[in-house]
């Protein structure tokens, strides 16, 4: 886990992991499961908590400064199904 933080503005609780190209190749689960799985687990720990909406952002290296590889994010709105949004 690189960065995890409640947007303010939205409320979202968002989880943001970077993968390298190596960890990537050597990933046994497609990016959609591991982000889909990465957001059940901070949603188990974080619903107690009372927060409802989550995304799990799978990010690969930046390609230069002030740049996003996304690969998908992961997404459950008040305590809806999680939904895989590519990029």
């Amino acid at each position: 886990l690189d960065e995890l933080e409640v947007d303010s503005g939205t409320g979202f609780v968002v989880a943001t992991f970077v993968l390298t190209d190596d960890y990537r190749a050597r990933l046994p689960v497609s990016l959609q499961y591991f982000g889909e799985e990465g957001l059940i687990a901070i949603r188990g720990v974080l619903q107690p908590a009372g927060y409802t909406n989550y995304r799990v952002n799978v990010n690969g290296p930046s390609p230069g400064r002030g740049l996003v590889s996304r690969f998908g994010s992961a997404r459950s709105v008040e305590g809806g199904p999680i939904e895989w949004l590519a990029p």
